[in-house]
């Protein structure tokens, strides 16, 4: 009997373990999009360098096909940058050359590799914590107010790649977040890693068919697009950490874009000549292009803060929403707003929505399924 009672008091036993176990893996994959592959063979790296020894070309070529980047070094970084900085940074033989880069304070990079010698453990303990946060949930939770109902649901998590690259992230696909600006802003990073998650799932439902894009239209398509997309994740991140006493309100980052910001009326202006002199053009639409493109601050961060602003505040976030994939249609948008009685808000010339209304037909008609 008593047996009996002692095995049944084991079986039980191993029940609760179990459970308890499984509770654990569970949580070991609250973000199974998140990828810290990037870090694994950063870490390897490191090690070599932290020992005067050059990596061989496959450990390098391992450390760049990581999806973070691999991402990197397609869009906006050379692999040499990286190179060239990782062995600046931690290998010894390079003290000097480092200490003059670092006195110069020319190299922003280098000063934030720099600060990861004394943060390893702290770094350490961030990868675990990211893996077992509800981070991702916050996140797209922030990211579904600016996007059409349930579309969340309808597609898989955004990838999101981990590594060291600057005190930053981005919105390519991988989503790529430094660990490092994660730890400083581990408060506001649902409504930062929102913002990323933003461009991802309304790329999903981009008008635009980026593969019929001539150069001749390159720039001028892209601040289009630019001017809408981060003029509504801007609303995600930015309204909190900028302004009401944010975490960056004081920053040299929030100065300058809220800079911008007051310029926002000149600017529109100023695409709005832009745009009239291209419409009129028959030969310099590549020229007048680049301009544009020059002439919008911030990648389109504040300018289209500014417009997604006029938008909601006149007709409202759902009907924002209901175009949130198309920028041609965010631009009348805001020239119905410009147009209403009593508004001092600078609007498009007819010449100018003309051209854009233009470019929509040429580059959505044709687009892929």
């Amino acid at each position: 009997m008593k047996r009996g009672i002692m095995k049944r008091a084991i079986l039980v036993l191993i029940f609760f373990i179990t459970i308890s176990g499984c509770r654990i893996r569970e949580r070991r994959i609250e973000n199974p999009n998140f990828d810290f592959s990037s870090m694994d063979r950063f870490w390897e790296i490191v090690s070599i360098l932290e020992g005067d020894q050059e990596p061989t070309t496959e450990q390098w070529d391992s450390l760049f096909e990581t999806p973070g980047y691999a991402v990197l070094t397609k869009s906006e970084f050379k692999k040499e940058f990286f190179i060239r900085n990782f062995r600046l940074t931690f290998m010894p033989s390079n003290a000097e050359e480092l200490e003059e880069e670092l006195r110069n304070g020319r190299n922003r990079f280098v000063k934030h590799y720099v600060r990861l010698k004394n943060m390893k453990e702290e770094i350490k303990r961030q990868q675990k914590w990211l893996q077992t946060t509800e981070l991702m949930k916050e996140a797209l939770n922030c990211a579904q107010e600016y996007l059409p109902e349930k579309m969340i649901k309808d597609y898989p998590l955004p990838p999101v790649s981990f590594l060291i690259f600057d005190m930053d992230a981005r919105g390519y696909s991988p989503i790529v977040v430094d660990i490092i600006f994660s730890i400083d802003n581990g408060e506001f990073l649902p409504y930062l890693l929102g913002h990323e998650s933003h461009h991802f799932y309304r790329n999903k439902i981009l008008v635009i068919n980026p593969d019929i894009i001539n150069t001749t239209n390159e720039c001028v398509i892209w601040v289009l697009n630019q001017i809408q997309a981060e003029g509504i994740a801007d609303q995600i991140d930015k309204r909190i950490i900028f302004f009401n006493g944010g975490p960056f309100e004081q920053s040299q980052w929030s100065r300058r874009y809220k800079s911008y910001l007051e310029e926002s009326p000149e600017i529109i202006k100023g695409i709005d000549k832009l745009l009239r002199k291209m419409a009129d053009s028959t030969s310099n639409y590549q020229k007048i292009g680049r301009q544009l493109y020059e002439l919008v601050p911030m990648s389109g961060h504040p300018t289209g803060y500014y417009m997604t602003n006029a938008i909601i505040d006149e007709l409202g976030r759902e009907t924002l929403i209901k175009e949130v994939g198309n920028p041609f249609a965010f631009f009348r948008l805001y020239n119905q707003v410009a147009k209403m009685k009593g508004s001092n808000k600078p609007s498009f010339s007819e010449k100018s929505m003309r051209l854009i209304n233009k470019l929509e037909k040429k580059y959505v008609k044709n687009r892929k399924k």
